[in-house]
């Protein structure tokens, strides 16, 4: 798990990432599967606070079934 990501949920890829970017000094964070090209939506997810931590927080939370 590189910087504690589960693999992907979808594919189980473990071949995901924590991305960031920045737009007008505004930070986004986002979790990407390069395998089968899932992400978090950066703007839907982004609230004040909304940082790296909590990025991979909610990628690595599951429902149990």
């Amino acid at each position: 798990m590189k910087d504690g990501l589960k693999p992907c949920p979808f594919c189980g890829s473990d071949d995901v990432k924590a991305l960031h970017y920045d737009v007008n000094g505004i930070d986004f964070w986002y979790i990407a599967c390069h395998g089968c090209r899932t992400v978090q939506d950066p703007l839907y997810w982004n609230e004040p606070g909304y940082d790296k931590a909590t990025a991979i927080a909610n990628w690595n939370r599951r429902v149990k079934g």
